[in-house]
C-alpha cells in the first residue's frame, strides 16, 4: 500500500490538501481545510500532516467524522466507495509508503494512539471534557491531562505533537535529543529555586539540575517573551541539534509545556568551572597563565564550526566572556545559543529586523546596516582576544572602548603597556601576547571584508603553532 501528499493554498485562504492512496483497490482523496495550514509548514518531514490525514481517513471509514469538516455527501460517497465496514485503522495507518521521505517510520506507527470512540464521561482535573483521542488515552492510563480548550476533534493536531514529544516520540528521537518532562526539571532544580540559579540574562535563566543516576545538567528556562511562537522554539531546537563539537556546549534535550505552567526549556551539558568573565575579573584570586589564555583563544575560535562545519551555517550573535565556559581541563566551551541565527547563503548577509547582542561586543557594521554575517562573530571574538591579553572589560567608564584603548600600544609593538598585570609576575611569552593582540585588531577591523574568517583566525600561524 502506498500514498502521497500534495498541498496548495487557495485564493480563499484555505489549504487544499490531498491524501491519495489505495485501500483494497479503491482510490480516494480528501480536502484538508485552513486549520491544517500551520501543520503543513511546521515540520519539514510532513509527518504531522500525515497523522492528521490518517485521522480524517480513519474517521471517514469508521463513520465517526466530525461533520463540519467534511460534508455528509463526501462522507457517504467515500464510505460507499471504500467499503468502510470492512476496513480497520490498522489498514489505514499503513497506506503511506514508510520508505519515502514523507512516510511514517514503523516505530512511530506503533506509538500513535489508536482511534478511540468518544465518551461523554471523561473529564480532566479542571472539569474540561476530554474528547481528543490522544488526551483520552493518557486520561484512561492515569496520566495527568492538560486538556486544551480547542481539543474537541479526534487527534487534534496540537495534541498529536504534544503526545509524540512527551512520549519520547518523533522530534526528540529524530533529533537524537531527550525530551524532559517539566516535573523532572522541577525536581532536579528544586522547583527552579534561587539556590540552583547559575545565571540569568535577557533570554532566560540558567539553573543547575541534579539528576539521579545521570549527574548534573544546565537547564535554561526561557522567558515567556523570548519566543514569539512555539514553532520558533522548535526551529531553534532543530538548529541546535545539528551542533556537535567538543568546544561547543552540547544540547542534551528540551522541554515544552502548555498551560499556566507552560515553559520552553533547553537542557545542556554542565560545564563546571564557570565562565571566562569570572576569570578575567580574577575570581578568587585565580588567573590564567599566558599559555592557558592562548589555548582558550584557540578553543573559542572553534566557533568556526558553526560557520563552516555545518549546513546551514549558524551565526552565534552573542560571543562574549560570560558565554565562554571553562571545562574540566580548562578548555573553552562556547555556550548560550539563545540568539543563534541561520547563516546566509554564499557571500550574502542576513538582514535582521532587530539588532541583538551585547554592548561592547556588537559589530558596528551590523548595528548600522542591520546586515548580519559570520564576520559579526569574528568582531566579537576579536574583542575577547584583547580582553585575554589585558584582563580588562570591553567597556569601562574610566577609559575608551578596549579597542581604542589597546590599539596604540599594539600598533607600536609595546604589549607591556596593556598586558594584564597578573602575567608580569610569572614567565610570559610577550611575543605570543603581542601576536594575540594583533590578531584581535584584525578581527575588529571596521569593514567586515577586512577581517579574517573565523576559520582563518583559528588556523592563523600567529597563534596556533606556538600554543599547541
Amino acid at each position: 500500500m502506498t500514498g502521497a501528499l500534495i498541498g496548495q493554498e487557495t485564493e480563499s485562504g484555505f489549504v487544499r490538501g490531498a491524501a491519495v492512496g489505495a485501500i483494497s483497490g479503491a482510490v480516494f482523496s480528501i480536502e484538508v481545510f485552513e486549520s491544517s495550514l500551520l501543520l503543513w509548514q511546521s515540520d519539514e518531514s510532513g509527518i504531522l500532516c500525515l497523522l492528521y490525514l490518517i485521522d480524517v481517513i480513519a474517521s471517514l471509514l469508521s463513520g465517526r467524522l466530525v461533520r463540519e469538516r467534511i460534508g455528509p455527501a463526501m462522507l457517504s460517497a467515500v464510505q460507499s466507495q471504500m467499503g468502510a465496514a470492512e476496513t480497520t485503522f490498522e489498514n489505514v495507518q499503513n497506506i503511506f509508503d514508510t520508505g519515502s521521505v514523507r512516510g511514517l517510520a514503523g516505530d512511530l506507527v506503533e506509538k500513535i494512539p489508536k482511534i478511540t470512540i468518544r465518551s461523554n464521561d471523561n473529564v480532566d482535573a479542571s472539569g474540561e471534557k476530554v474528547s481528543c483521542s490522544v488526551c483520552l488515552q493518557d486520561f484512561q492510563s492515569g496520566e495527568t491531562v492538560r486538556s486544551l480548550p480547542q481539543c474537541h476533534h479526534m487527534f487534534h493536531l496540537p495534541c498529536i505533537d504534544k503526545w509524540l514529544l512527551s512520549h519520547g516520540g518523533l522530534k526528540a528521537e529524530k533529533l537524537k535529543l531527550r525530551y524532559f518532562k517539566l516535573e523532572e526539571l522541577e525536581k532536579a532544580t528544586e522547583n527552579f529555586s534561587a539556590d540552583c540559579l547559575l545565571g540569568s540574562g535577557a533570554f532566560g535563566n540558567v539553573y543547575k539540575g541534579s539528576f539521579e543516576g545521570e549527574g548534573t545538567l544546565a537547564i535554561k528556562r526561557a522567558h515567556v517573551e523570548s519566543y514569539q511562537t512555539t514553532e520558533e522554539f522548535r526551529n531553534e531546537v532543530r538548529l541546535l541539534s545539528t551542533v556537535n563539537h567538543p568546544n561547543l556546549v552540547a544540547l542534551v534535550g528540551f522541554s515544552e509545556e502548555s498551560g499556566p505552567k507552560g515553559a520552553k526549556i533547553l537542557v545542556y551539558e554542565y560545564v563546571p568551572h564557570g565562565s571566562l568573565r569570572e576569570y578575567i575579573i580574577g575570581r578568587g584570586g585565580r588567573n590564567f597563565t599566558w599559555r592557558q589564555r592562548v589555548n582558550i583563544a584557540i578553543g573559542a575560535a572553534k566557533i568556526a564550526h558553526l560557520h563552516d562545519g555545518i549546513k546551514p551555517s549558524i551565526i552565534h550573535r552573542d560571543i562574549k566572556p560570560s558565554n565562554i565556559l571553562i571545562g574540566e581541563r580548562f578548555e573553552a566551551k562556547v555556550s548560550d545559543f539563545g540568539l543563534v541565527k541561520m547563516g546566509p547563503i554564499g557571500d550574502q548577509s542576513h538582514v535582521s529586523s532587530q539588532v541583538k547582542g551585547t554592548p561592547g561586543y556588537l559589530d558596528p557594521a551590523y548595528c548600522t546596516s542591520f546586515h548580519l554575517s559570520p564576520f559579526s562573530d569574528v568582531y566579537s571574538f576579536g574583542v575577547i582576544l584583547l580582553q585575554l591579553v589585558s584582563g580588562r572589560p570591553a567597556v569601562d567608564t574610566t577609559r575608551n572602548h578596549i579597542i581604542d584603548w589597546a590599539r596604540p600600544s599594539i600598533e607600536r609593538g609595546n604589549i607591556e603597556e596593556i598586558l594584564d598585570t597578573t602575567l608580569l609576575s610569572k614567565p610570559c611569552n610577550m611575543e605570543m601576547m603581542l601576536k594575540m593582540g594583533e590578531l584581535g585588531l584584525r578581527c575588529v577591523a571596521k569593514t567586515p571584508k577586512d577581517r579574517p574568517t573565523m576559520t582563518q583566525a583559528y588556523h592563523s600561524n600567529k597563534i596556533v603553532p606556538k600554543a599547541s
